[in-house]
Parts: C-alpha cells; sequence; structure tokens
C-alpha cells in the first residue's frame, strides 16, 4: 500500500454571520482508500491557498507559491482518522467560524488497489447561544524534522503564543516513527 499527496478542496462554508461551532464529525465516505482528512477554517483574508481554485479538489503538491502551501494562523476545525469520534466542547466552549469564511478539506489516501472517488463531509451542531471562551487549534510544526534509524530518543521543540488562553488538548501526529510520543506544556 502507499500513500498519497494530500488533495485539497477549499468550500465556501456559506455564513453571512458568524457561528460559534459546538459539535464538528468527518463524515467519511471512503473509509478504505481514507488516511485522514483534516478540516480547517480558512478566514476571510487569509493568505493561505489564496491562489488555489475553489470548488475544485487538487494536490497540494501542485500548490507553487510558499504562501498558498503553509498556513500559520488559521484554525483547524477537526481532523479524522478512522476510529477518531466526533468533536464535541464542553458547554463553555466552542470554534467560531467568521462569516465569509471557507472550509478546507485536505484529505490523504493510501492505495489498495481498488480505485474511488470521495465525497466526505462535516456536521455542524452550532450553539444557541454563545459560549464564554473560544477554542482555537493551531499547527505547531517542524516539516525538516527526521527521526534517524536506530535511534532511541529525540526532542523536538515547537513554540507558539497566542495571548491569554487556557490549555485544552494537544496531539502528535500518529504517523510519526517511534514508541513514544510526550506532549509537555
Amino acid at each position: 500500500m502507499g500513500k498519497l499527496d494530500y488533495v485539497c478542496e477549499i468550500v465556501p462554508a456559506g455564513l453571512t454571520e458568524g457561528r460559534w461551532i459546538q459539535m464538528a464529525e468527518v463524515l467519511p465516505f471512503v473509509r478504505a482508500n481514507l488516511l485522514q482528512i483534516m478540516v480547517v477554517i480558512r478566514r476571510p483574508g487569509s493568505h493561505w491557498l489564496r491562489h488555489a481554485p475553489a470548488g475544485t479538489p487538487f494536490r497540494s503538491a501542485t500548490l507553487t507559491r510558499s504562501k498558498d502551501r503553509r498556513w500559520s494562523d488559521d484554525d483547524i476545525l477537526i481532523v479524522y482518522a478512522p476510529g477518531s469520534s466526533p468533536q464535541q466542547f464542553p458547554p463553555t466552549m466552542g470554534k467560531f467560524i467568521t462569516a465569509g469564511s471557507d472550509l478546507v478539506f485536505c484529505a490523504q489516501y493510501i492505495t489498495n488497489g481498488v480505485a474511488g472517488s470521495d465525497q466526505s463531509s462535516v456536521g455542524l451542531v452550532f450553539f444557541k447561544q454563545p459560549p464564554s471562551q473560544r477554542v482555537i487549534t493551531l499547527a505547531l510544526e517542524d516539516r525538516r524534522f527526521t527521526i534517524p534509524p536506530m535511534l532511541q530518543s529525540i526532542g523536538l521543540k515547537r513554540e507558539g503564543f497566542c495571548g491569554e488562553m487556557r490549555f485544552f488538548c494537544a496531539f502528535s501526529p500518529f504517523y510519526i516513527s517511534g514508541e513514544n510520543v510526550l506532549n509537555t506544556m
């Protein structure tokens, strides 16, 4: 089985006013070929994927402009991998989608010898009243990081600051080779 490039699609959220999200769930369509899906809230004015086509799937490898390839400050709505649960926030916390935002679906597939097409979607539950705290999920990563063979342990430090905040959760990508991943805050 082989791993394929990310396939992305920009979908306008269609919101004329900002909305608070209480719960989000990725509804996968081609489970046999799907490795993971990340859905990102691309706010109006974001430089990320500015030159990419909206409403048409494209491979991440085809992006030629560096600002289109990398983002640093758009909120990740949800990350799905097989077996993932819906993302549900406590009653006082939620994600916010600004009016005019897009949802960017970035899916990574694996080959299994059977061709398929995908129409995965995301289900959203909106708050009736705004929560008191906003949840933001940012990517702090280093694509130059590699783990040399036969090494027992290695450290990686990523830093980010979002002003006054309360830590909610962290996750490490499970595709990283190794026996143990430790997040410290």
